[in-house]
């Protein structure tokens, strides 16, 4: 388990080092709304690397008590891999955001961490490649 943690403390430093050096993104603070959005379209856009899912219809589960932006919170699911090549037996990674109420960090963090992932699949940063390719994403 170190190991994978090492992996992605190291791929979501190589991350910012190339947003940093290439200063290519505008970063702003999504809302759920905004977040679902982000993921359907991601989905919609790189059907190869990203499907999504919601916990409510996946594991048949209730919804929450609370409210997002007036409408009953749904739990994303986001599956991140080469689905070309992918197979049952491939390690998977699980990583969480927006589990906690008011965490915003989180849900902010992985969305800047698929859109890199959606639009540099064949990175050229290796332990990017070697992440991506060989192990399945759960976000």
């Amino acid at each position: 388990m170190k190991f994978y943690l090492k992996k992605i403390s190291l791929l979501l430093f190589f991350i910012l080092l190339q947003i940093l050096f290439t200063n290519q993104i505008d970063f702003k603070y999504r809302s759920y709304s905004e977040i679902i959005s982000l993921f359907e379209n991601l989905a919609k856009k790189c059907p190869r690397y990203l499907k999504i899912d919601y916990a409510q219809n996946r594991y048949n589960l209730p919804y929450s008590h609370g409210e997002c932006e007036g409408k009953k919170c749904q739990h994303l699911i986001v599956f991140m891999t080469d689905f070309f090549t992918f197979t049952e037996d491939r390690p998977h990674i699980y990583i969480s955001g927006l589990l906690h109420g008011n965490e915003v960090i989180g849900g902010n963090t992985l969305s800047e961490l698929a859109i890199f992932l959606c639009e540099n699949p064949h990175g050229k940063i290796k332990i990017l490649k070697n992440i991506f390719f060989t192990k399945l994403k759960w976000f």
